[in-house]
Protein backbone atom coordinates (compact mmCIF):
# COMPACT_ATOMS: atom_id res chain seq x y z
CA UNK A 1 0.00 0.00 0.00
CA UNK A 2 1.36 2.98 -0.61
CA UNK A 3 0.84 6.13 1.65
CA UNK A 4 0.69 9.65 1.01
CA UNK A 5 2.70 12.67 2.93
CA UNK A 6 2.21 16.07 4.07
CA UNK A 7 1.60 17.51 0.47
CA UNK A 8 -0.76 14.64 -1.14
CA UNK A 9 -3.67 17.57 -1.31
CA UNK A 10 -6.71 16.13 -1.37
CA UNK A 11 -7.99 13.55 1.13
CA UNK A 12 -10.31 14.03 1.31
CA UNK A 13 -10.93 11.69 0.81
CA UNK A 14 -11.77 9.62 -0.69
CA UNK A 15 -15.43 6.44 -8.77
CA UNK A 16 -14.65 4.51 -11.81
CA UNK A 17 -13.70 7.45 -14.02
CA UNK A 18 -13.91 7.44 -17.53
CA UNK A 19 -10.54 6.65 -18.81
CA UNK A 20 -10.39 9.38 -21.49
CA UNK A 21 -10.65 12.35 -19.01
CA UNK A 22 -6.88 12.11 -18.01
CA UNK A 23 -4.51 14.74 -18.95
CA UNK A 24 -0.96 15.17 -17.63
CA UNK A 25 0.44 18.50 -16.66
CA UNK A 26 4.17 19.47 -16.56
CA UNK A 27 4.72 21.85 -14.41
CA UNK A 28 7.35 24.30 -14.32
CA UNK A 29 7.47 25.41 -11.00
CA UNK A 30 9.93 28.31 -11.57
CA UNK A 31 7.55 30.12 -13.86
CA UNK A 32 4.46 28.00 -12.71
CA UNK A 33 0.90 30.13 -13.44
CA UNK A 34 -1.44 30.55 -10.90
CA UNK A 35 -3.76 27.31 -11.10
CA UNK A 36 -7.08 26.11 -9.87
CA UNK A 37 -6.85 23.18 -8.17
CA UNK A 38 -10.12 21.30 -7.54
CA UNK A 39 -10.84 18.36 -4.97
CA UNK A 40 -14.05 16.89 -5.42
CA UNK A 41 -15.87 13.53 -3.85
CA UNK A 42 -19.38 11.95 -4.22
CA UNK A 43 -20.01 9.27 -2.69
CA UNK A 44 -23.10 6.54 -2.42
CA UNK A 45 -23.74 7.52 1.05
CA UNK A 46 -26.02 10.44 1.11
CA UNK A 47 -24.36 13.91 1.93
CA UNK A 48 -21.30 12.92 2.17
CA UNK A 49 -19.80 14.82 -0.96
CA UNK A 50 -18.09 18.42 -1.07
CA UNK A 51 -16.10 20.34 -3.43
CA UNK A 52 -13.47 22.68 -2.89
CA UNK A 53 -11.52 25.18 -4.80
CA UNK A 54 -8.39 26.86 -4.18
CA UNK A 55 -5.96 29.21 -6.44
CA UNK A 56 -2.69 28.81 -6.10
CA UNK A 57 -0.55 31.70 -5.62
CA UNK A 58 2.86 32.31 -7.65
CA UNK A 59 5.83 30.23 -6.49
CA UNK A 60 7.78 32.97 -5.50
CA UNK A 61 5.61 34.28 -3.29
CA UNK A 62 4.94 31.20 -0.83
CA UNK A 63 3.13 27.76 -0.97
CA UNK A 64 0.08 28.90 0.22
CA UNK A 65 -3.25 29.09 -1.96
CA UNK A 66 -6.28 30.96 -1.11
CA UNK A 67 -10.09 29.42 -1.41
CA UNK A 68 -12.45 29.98 -3.58
CA UNK A 69 -16.12 30.84 -2.46
CA UNK A 70 -18.10 32.82 -5.12
CA UNK A 71 -18.26 29.56 -7.64
CA UNK A 72 -20.96 28.68 -9.20
CA UNK A 73 -21.09 24.50 -9.01
CA UNK A 74 -23.03 21.88 -9.44
CA UNK A 75 -22.97 18.12 -10.38
CA UNK A 76 -24.84 16.47 -12.88
CA UNK A 77 -26.12 12.66 -12.91
CA UNK A 78 -25.94 11.81 -16.63
CA UNK A 79 -28.19 8.41 -16.28
CA UNK A 80 -30.98 10.10 -14.31
CA UNK A 81 -30.22 13.77 -15.36
CA UNK A 82 -30.70 15.48 -12.42
CA UNK A 83 -28.33 18.48 -11.80
CA UNK A 84 -27.54 19.25 -8.04
CA UNK A 85 -26.43 22.47 -6.98
CA UNK A 86 -23.36 22.58 -4.82
CA UNK A 87 -23.87 25.45 -2.10
CA UNK A 88 -21.66 26.63 0.48
CA UNK A 89 -23.51 26.12 3.67
CA UNK A 90 -23.16 28.45 6.87
CA UNK A 91 -20.74 26.35 8.98
CA UNK A 92 -18.93 24.90 6.28
CA UNK A 93 -15.91 25.99 3.80
CA UNK A 94 -16.78 23.72 0.84
CA UNK A 95 -19.66 23.27 -1.31
CA UNK A 96 -21.91 20.30 -0.79
CA UNK A 97 -25.16 19.24 -1.20
CA UNK A 98 -27.33 17.07 1.32
CA UNK A 99 -29.65 15.46 -1.40
CA UNK A 100 -26.68 13.77 -3.47
CA UNK A 101 -26.54 10.37 -3.47
CA UNK A 102 -24.16 8.54 -5.89
CA UNK A 103 -25.13 5.16 -7.47
CA UNK A 104 -22.76 2.87 -8.45
CA UNK A 105 -22.77 2.67 -11.90
CA UNK A 106 -23.83 5.80 -12.81
CA UNK A 107 -21.65 8.44 -14.58
CA UNK A 108 -21.57 12.38 -12.72
CA UNK A 109 -20.29 15.87 -14.55
CA UNK A 110 -19.01 17.76 -12.35
CA UNK A 111 -19.48 21.81 -13.56
CA UNK A 112 -17.96 24.85 -12.13
CA UNK A 113 -17.58 28.58 -13.69
CA UNK A 114 -15.50 31.49 -11.75
CA UNK A 115 -15.91 34.21 -13.46
CA UNK A 116 -14.92 33.66 -16.80
CA UNK A 117 -13.29 30.21 -16.76
CA UNK A 118 -15.44 26.92 -17.14
CA UNK A 119 -13.57 23.29 -15.28
CA UNK A 120 -15.43 20.12 -16.07
CA UNK A 121 -15.04 16.36 -14.76
CA UNK A 122 -17.09 13.36 -15.56
CA UNK A 123 -16.79 10.53 -13.50
CA UNK A 124 -18.28 7.13 -13.07
CA UNK A 125 -19.08 5.36 -9.81
CA UNK A 126 -17.50 1.81 -9.70
CA UNK A 127 -20.03 -1.01 -9.62
CA UNK A 128 -18.70 -3.36 -7.33
CA UNK A 129 -18.60 -1.65 -3.80
CA UNK A 130 -16.07 -3.83 -1.22
CA UNK A 131 -16.98 -3.33 2.03
CA UNK A 132 -14.77 -2.41 5.09
CA UNK A 133 -15.33 -5.72 6.75
CA UNK A 134 -13.33 -4.60 10.11
CA UNK A 135 -10.28 -3.02 11.33
CA UNK A 136 -7.35 -5.43 13.48
CA UNK A 137 -4.96 -4.42 16.01
CA UNK A 138 -1.17 -5.89 15.34
CA UNK A 139 2.23 -5.40 16.62
CA UNK A 140 4.39 -4.09 13.59
CA UNK A 141 7.26 -5.69 12.45
CA UNK A 142 9.03 -2.73 12.65
CA UNK A 143 9.10 -2.96 16.57
CA UNK A 144 12.39 -5.15 16.41
CA UNK A 145 13.93 -2.19 14.90
CA UNK A 146 12.58 0.05 17.18
CA UNK A 147 13.49 -1.76 20.36
CA UNK A 148 10.09 -1.43 21.71
CA UNK A 149 6.45 -2.80 20.69
CA UNK A 150 4.89 -0.54 18.18
CA UNK A 151 1.30 -1.04 17.53
CA UNK A 152 -0.83 -1.12 13.84
CA UNK A 153 -4.11 -1.04 12.54
CA UNK A 154 -4.60 -3.51 9.86
CA UNK A 155 -7.58 -2.58 7.43
CA UNK A 156 -9.59 -5.72 6.66
CA UNK A 157 -11.16 -6.11 2.99
CA UNK A 158 -11.39 -8.59 0.53
CA UNK A 159 -10.62 -7.67 -3.02
CA UNK A 160 -13.06 -9.17 -5.74
CA UNK A 161 -11.65 -11.53 -8.19
CA UNK A 162 -10.60 -10.04 -11.55
CA UNK A 163 -7.83 -7.19 -11.80
CA UNK A 164 -8.73 -3.73 -12.02
CA UNK A 165 -9.93 -2.59 -8.08
CA UNK A 166 -8.70 0.75 -7.01
CA UNK A 167 -8.45 2.00 -3.31
CA UNK A 168 -8.62 4.98 -1.26
CA UNK A 169 -8.39 4.68 2.75
CA UNK A 170 -8.53 7.56 4.94
CA UNK A 171 -7.76 7.13 9.09
CA UNK A 172 -8.53 9.25 11.30
CA UNK A 173 -6.95 8.65 15.29
CA UNK A 174 -9.06 9.60 18.09
CA UNK A 175 -11.60 12.08 15.49
CA UNK A 176 -8.26 13.46 13.68
CA UNK A 177 -7.56 13.33 10.26
CA UNK A 178 -3.90 11.72 10.31
CA UNK A 179 -2.72 12.95 6.89
CA UNK A 180 -1.67 9.29 6.08
CA UNK A 181 -4.11 8.61 3.28
CA UNK A 182 -3.53 5.41 1.37
CA UNK A 183 -4.16 4.84 -2.53
CA UNK A 184 -3.56 0.82 -3.30
CA UNK A 185 -4.80 -1.25 -6.44
CA UNK A 186 -5.59 -5.16 -6.94
CA UNK A 187 -2.12 -5.52 -8.56
CA UNK A 188 -0.73 -7.92 -5.96
CA UNK A 189 -3.60 -8.73 -4.19
CA UNK A 190 -6.22 -9.72 -6.76
CA UNK A 191 -8.73 -12.02 -4.86
CA UNK A 192 -7.22 -11.55 -1.26
CA UNK A 193 -7.74 -10.33 1.93
CA UNK A 194 -5.58 -6.93 2.02
CA UNK A 195 -2.80 -7.17 5.01
CA UNK A 196 -1.14 -4.29 4.54
CA UNK A 197 -1.11 -1.77 7.88
CA UNK A 198 -2.03 1.81 8.46
CA UNK A 199 0.63 4.46 9.25
CA UNK A 200 0.68 7.51 11.04
CA UNK A 201 1.85 10.78 10.79
CA UNK A 202 1.96 13.65 13.91
CA UNK A 203 -0.24 16.24 12.32
CA UNK A 204 2.32 18.67 13.52
CA UNK A 205 5.55 17.34 12.11
CA UNK A 206 5.85 16.27 9.26
CA UNK A 207 8.31 13.96 10.31
CA UNK A 208 7.35 12.39 13.34
CA UNK A 209 5.28 8.99 13.21
CA UNK A 210 1.96 9.43 15.46
CA UNK A 211 1.81 6.38 17.90
CA UNK A 212 -1.23 4.53 18.25
CA UNK A 213 -0.98 3.75 21.70
CA UNK A 214 -3.58 1.83 24.26
CA UNK A 215 -7.21 2.81 24.03
CA UNK A 216 -6.92 5.28 21.29
CA UNK A 217 -9.53 5.18 18.69
CA UNK A 218 -9.03 4.74 15.12
CA UNK A 219 -11.44 4.75 12.47
CA UNK A 220 -11.12 4.05 8.60
CA UNK A 221 -12.98 4.94 5.36
CA UNK A 222 -12.61 2.63 2.44
CA UNK A 223 -13.24 3.97 -0.70
CA UNK A 224 -13.59 1.67 -3.99
CA UNK A 225 -12.30 4.43 -6.68
CA UNK A 226 -11.51 4.35 -10.54
CA UNK A 227 -8.17 3.94 -12.46
CA UNK A 228 -8.38 8.09 -13.38
CA UNK A 229 -8.20 8.87 -9.30
CA UNK A 230 -6.07 6.28 -8.48
CA UNK A 231 -3.74 7.59 -11.11
CA UNK A 232 -4.31 10.86 -9.61
CA UNK A 233 -2.81 10.17 -6.30
CA UNK A 234 -0.01 8.01 -6.97
CA UNK A 235 1.05 10.39 -9.17
CA UNK A 236 0.83 13.15 -6.77
CA UNK A 237 2.19 10.73 -4.42
CA UNK A 238 5.70 10.14 -6.89
CA UNK A 239 6.01 14.12 -6.65
CA UNK A 240 5.13 14.54 -2.82
CA UNK A 241 8.01 16.87 -2.13
CA UNK A 242 6.61 19.55 -4.76
CA UNK A 243 4.65 22.21 -2.40
CA UNK A 244 0.48 22.08 -2.05
CA UNK A 245 0.05 24.86 -4.30
CA UNK A 246 2.27 23.48 -7.20
CA UNK A 247 1.72 20.18 -7.33
CA UNK A 248 4.33 18.66 -10.15
CA UNK A 249 2.90 16.48 -12.76
CA UNK A 250 -0.36 14.57 -11.17
CA UNK A 251 -2.59 13.08 -13.70
CA UNK A 252 -5.45 15.21 -13.29
CA UNK A 253 -9.11 14.17 -14.56
CA UNK A 254 -10.68 18.31 -14.24
CA UNK A 255 -10.76 20.12 -17.57
CA UNK A 256 -10.04 23.79 -18.19
CA UNK A 257 -8.00 26.56 -18.06
CA UNK A 258 -4.82 25.86 -15.79
CA UNK A 259 -6.54 23.45 -13.59
CA UNK A 260 -5.43 20.47 -11.70
CA UNK A 261 -7.16 18.67 -9.36
CA UNK A 262 -9.77 15.17 -9.01
CA UNK A 263 -12.98 14.46 -9.43
CA UNK A 264 -13.83 11.16 -7.08
CA UNK A 265 -16.98 9.74 -7.62
CA UNK A 266 -16.84 6.71 -4.90
CA UNK A 267 -18.48 4.25 -2.87
CA UNK A 268 -17.27 4.29 0.98
CA UNK A 269 -17.85 2.08 3.97
CA UNK A 270 -16.35 2.36 7.36
CA UNK A 271 -14.92 0.93 11.04
CA UNK A 272 -13.68 2.05 14.13
CA UNK A 273 -11.83 -0.02 16.54
CA UNK A 274 -10.52 0.91 20.15
CA UNK A 275 -6.92 -0.30 20.85
CA UNK A 276 -6.95 -2.97 23.73
CA UNK A 277 -3.53 -5.08 23.82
Amino acid sequence: MKNMLKYTILSLGITACITSCQKVIDINLKKAEQRYIVDALITDEQGYNFVTISRSKPFNENNSFERIYDATVWIKDLQDNISYPMTIGTFTTRYTNTALTARTGNSYELYVVIREDTLTAVCTVPETKVELDSIKIELSEFSRFLGRDIYVGVPVYKDPPGRGNYYLLRSYLNGLNTLSASYDSDEFIDGQVNKSPIFFRNINREDSVAEFNNGDTLSVELFCIAKPVYEFYFTLGQNSSAALSNPANPRSNVYGKNVIGVFNAATVSRKSIIADY
